[in-house]
């Protein structure tokens, strides 16, 4: 009779000399290696030998596909320094024991104190075992820009359409191993050795993704916590609110101990950081010079520009909580908001007969000077008989009331109304007259407004370009004339 999974887990246990997970045992009793696709350890404690026996047992269970160990107290080698040795062990023996797998391909690590140091151990994993197609790791200190890589690694072993053998990944945590991309001074500092980084425009795709992969869950108080902070911050106050939701759904929760580094005085930085949780001291040249607590921000020059050293070191004084978004994030988002601007407001401007003389060079700048405005319910947008009139509007979303009165009855007389696709105001543009209408907004109306200055800007005198198509001159001049001669 073959031995059930708890069988052979509780012997490897004793051959390691550790007590086995009572969950975990009564988990197993009705399965054998052979069945067993799905193992979930989460928020349960083995400690450092109960994490190697475990890992010896996933070796004899040829089925494995998901592996979860969220939450089990695991943590990198540089975060207890004191407990190096034993730390290593539990990390080397998950990672040994993916590596030679022959069919896990998700594993999930969030929530566990582990840093940069596992995370370049765990891109290496992906990298070369092309099975791996999830890693979670929500909630560790795992840098940003180094997540960013391993999503990128795995997306790449998942749009591979065949699969190849891997060999194993020996990989060594040593405390003592020379590491190229922190090296730590013995005071704890850190201050690595000088490097030098070209300042310069990044390749990029003429139509920019946004993240393939959306951040981790969120709650709605940590939405909200986020959202007013971001509307204060320059790089993010001129966004609307759907721009502001796809950048905090792309947004990640990073937690980190005490001592921990965010950041390294001279290392590349390319992450924005708002600090939620806790509070961080800040180091110029291994001196403190001020703190950062709840609310505050870092990393606006870094997420702008390619090739910025961080400027100071960011230490945790106490636990912290950090919501970050790279660079990378941050212009992929931003593009691409910018295009779909761009393609409403192009979309926008072809339906306005009157300027269809523009060509598309002219067009673009147009565009591009077009500023949004947004009307509360029952607000008065233009009133009639006005004579600023050197601006119209191009409704997106809502309903305009239109209303004249006429001087020879006194009766106000309703017009039909106007809502998205719509535009108002051209024949003003055109004529320079005082208004022929009153315009109010129904609910909330949001519009683009497009000046008679930016318009001859760009495309030069509104008449010359209109008479380009004598047709449409012709008969918008007649709509005027008849309009002013009708009293309005």
């Amino acid at each position: 009779m073959a031995l059930t999974c708890a069988a052979i887990y509780e012997q490897l246990c004793k051959e390691h000399g550790c007590k086995p997970h009572s969950a975990l045992l009564k988990e197993m009793q009705a399965q054998t290696p052979e069945t067993l696709e799905c193992l979930d350890l989460s928020d349960g404690y083995v400690g450092n030998k109960g994490i190697i026996a475990l890992c010896a047992f996933l070796q004899q269970c040829p089925r494995l596909s998901t592996l979860i160990l969220r939450n089990i107290n695991l943590y990198s080698s540089d975060t207890h320094p004191a407990d190096a040795p034993t730390g290593n062990a539990a990390l080397e023996a998950i990672i040994q024991c993916v590596a030679q797998h022959p069919s896990v391909t998700y594993m999930d690590l969030s929530e566990n104190a582990i840093t940069a140091h596992a995370g370049r151990q765990l891109l290496a994993l992906v990298q070369q075992n092309t099975r791996i197609k999830c890693l979670e790791m929500f909630g560790t200190s795992i840098p940003p820009y180094l997540l960013e890589t391993i999503e990128e690694a795995v997306l790449a072993n998942e749009s591979r359409s065949t699969q190849s053998a891997v060999p194993p990944i020996h990989v060594t945590f040593s405390p003592g191993t020379f590491d190229p991309e922190v090296q730590l001074r013995p005071d704890g500092l850190g201050k690595p050795s000088p490097r030098r980084l070209s300042v310069s425009a990044e390749c990029g795709s003429p139509v920019p993704q946004t993240p393939s992969t959306p951040g981790p869950p969120k709650s709605q108080e940590d939405l909200d916590r986020v959202r007013q902070v971001l509307k204060r911050n320059v790089l993010f106050q001129h966004l609307e609110e759907d721009e502001l939701a796809v950048f905090l759904n792309a947004m990640r929760r990073c937690v980190y101990a005490t001592g921990n580094f965010v950041t390294t005085q001279g290392e590349p930085g390319d992450v924005f950081g708002l600090v939620t949780g806790g509070v961080c001291q800040v180091y110029v040249d291994d001196q403190p010079t001020t703190e950062l607590g709840i609310g505050d921000v870092y990393g606006e020059v870094e997420i702008m520009y390619m090739g910025n050293m961080w400027a100071s070191s960011i230490v945790a004084a106490n636990a912290v909580e950090i919501w970050v978004i790279t660079r990378g994030t941050y212009h992929s988002i931003m593009k691409a908001a910018m295009i779909k601007k761009r393609q409403a407001r192009e979309a926008a401007l072809s339906r306005i007969k009157v300027l269809a003389g523009l060509t598309d060079t002219e067009k673009l700048p147009i565009v591009d000077s077009m500023q949004p405005v947004t009307f509360c319910d029952a607000e008065t947008i233009i009133v009639q008989g006005a004579t600023d009139c050197d601006t119209m509007f191009m409704i997106l979303d809502g309903l305009v009331i239109v209303e004249r009165l006429d001087h020879t009855t006194g009766e106000i007389v309703s017009i039909p109304s106007f809502g998205p696709g719509d535009y108002f105001g051209e024949i003003e543009l055109l004529t320079g007259e005082a208004r022929v209408a009153s315009c109010y907004a129904q609910g909330t109306v949001k519009c683009l407004t497009l000046s008679k200055a930016d318009f001859e800007r760009h495309a030069g005198p509104i008449r010359q370009v209109m008479q380009r198509t004598m047709e449409q001159y012709e008969h918008y001049v007649g709509i005027a004339s008849q309009k002013m001669k009708g009293g309005l």
